[in-house]
C-alpha cells in the first residue's frame, strides 16, 4: 500500500511539474507568436500606408510640375 502511494505521489508530482513546464513553454510560444503577428500585420499596415503616401505625393508633384509646364 505504501509503495502504491509513492508510486501515485511520484506520477503526480511528476504530471504536475511538466504540466507547468509545458503550460509556461506553451505560453512563452504564445506570446510569442502573437508578438511576431503583430509584428507582421504593423509591418503590412505601414507598407501601405507609406505606399499610398508615396503615390499621393507623386500625384501632387506632377500635377505642380504640368501647370509650370504650360
Amino acid at each position: 500500500m505504501i509503495t502504491r502511494f509513492h508510486i501515485l505521489a511520484a506520477l503526480l508530482t511528476f504530471a504536475a511539474v511538466t504540466g507547468g513546464i509545458l503550460y509556461g513553454f506553451m505560453s512563452t510560444c504564445f506570446v510569442s507568436g502573437l508578438a511576431l503577428t503583430t509584428f507582421i500585420a504593423g509591418s503590412c499596415a505601414k507598407r501601405v500606408f507609406v505606399y499610398r503616401a508615396h503615390r499621393e505625393m507623386i500625384r501632387l508633384v506632377m500635377r505642380t510640375m504640368g501647370s509650370r509646364a504650360r
